[in-house]
């Protein structure tokens, strides 16, 4: 939820934000507990 929150709020104040590379780059944590993303890169323009 509070993720949630962060990145409507990043959105509102930054509507050209854009991934900063290919998304095939971006790295993936798993564990059995959750399954998220180690780093976004963003380019706030």
């Amino acid at each position: 939820m509070q993720a949630t929150s962060a990145f409507e709020t990043l959105l509102r104040r930054f509507p050209t934000m854009r991934l900063a590379g290919s998304p095939d780059e971006l790295g993936w944590a798993s564990s059995f507990l959750s399954h998220g993303l180690v780093r976004l890169p963003v380019q706030l323009t």
